[in-house]
């Protein structure tokens, strides 16, 4: 029986919350989080639960995202956890950038799959008149 490693765990559900997200299908992409997630985007409060999440990510469908594509620089494994480190990008459906930046995610096993437990990313982009 082979053994899956966390990087191999995390790799298959980032394939697949990158799948959801460019679909806009906001509750797969929620799926992808324990169901205790905490959601921690930039300039807003912290969003607990699946519930919260599928609708902070269906807002920012709704908003024009419609692509996100991460890529995993390291990831550090803790047995039942492990914590991510890596880069996102965001566009729009016409590939216009809409934002890029880097992230840190607490991954838990639940269930028997890996989910995100702690996710929170900012953004490599100088606002605007900075």
């Amino acid at each position: 029986m082979a053994t899956t490693t966390a990087r191999d765990g995390i790799t298959t559900v980032n394939e697949c919350l990158m799948a959801a997200f460019n679909a806009g299908n906001a509750a797969a992409v929620a799926a992808c989080y324990t169901t205790t997630g905490l959601l921690m985007p930039p300039r807003t409060e912290a969003i607990v639960g699946r519930e919260g999440i599928e609708a902070y990510w269906q807002g920012a469908m709704d908003m024009g995202i419609a692509t996100l594509q991460v890529e995993t620089i390291e990831v550090v494994d803790y047995g039942a956890s492990a914590v991510e480190v890596g880069r996102y990008a965001l566009a729009s459906a016409d590939a216009q950038a809409i934002d890029r930046g880097k992230y840190i995610i607490v991954w838990q096993q639940e269930d028997g799959e890996w989910r995100l437990a702690r996710d929170i990313w900012n953004s490599s982009v100088a606002p605007p008149g900075a």
